[in-house]
């Protein structure tokens, strides 16, 4: 069964790069322009993975993955913060939040696509 991701992302040119990494995959890709925009895709949809960016208008990453631990339905659903941030306090602020892991910008392909695959194998044994 293809697996489905979910990007979240303000910036509509991260989304395309991001996605276009992953289709190569074989998942299935899914787009949301901030975390609002995000969770009409988590009402209706089974996703297996959610990739987000930390600061969005409207809602951010944070507040996004609060969401998601919320809903029982995607309570363990692996969840990806990508961030430019370096503070420490907004990283201990994600981890509270339920993020599953945390990547830097800019990415290292070969880092991330390791990283969605382990992340992928977490969300087959939920």
């Amino acid at each position: 069964m293809e697996k489905t991701i979910l990007i979240v992302d303000d910036l509509e040119n991260t989304r395309n790069v991001v996605s276009f990494a992953l289709k190569d995959d074989g998942y299935n890709i899914i787009q949301a322009e901030d975390g609002l925009d995000a969770l009409k895709y988590l009402e209706k949809d089974s996703i297996d993975l959610v990739i987000t960016d930390l600061e969005m208008p409207n809602m951010d990453g944070i507040e996004l993955t609060k969401h998601i631990r919320g809903r029982s339905s995607c309570r363990a659903t692996p969840v990806l913060m990508l961030s430019q941030a370096n503070r420490d306090s907004t990283r201990d602020e994600a981890r509270a939040a339920g993020i599953t892991v945390w990547m830097d910008k800019p990415l290292t392909l070969d880092k991330f696509k390791s990283t969605i695959r382990k992340l992928m194998r977490y969300s087959e044994a939920k």
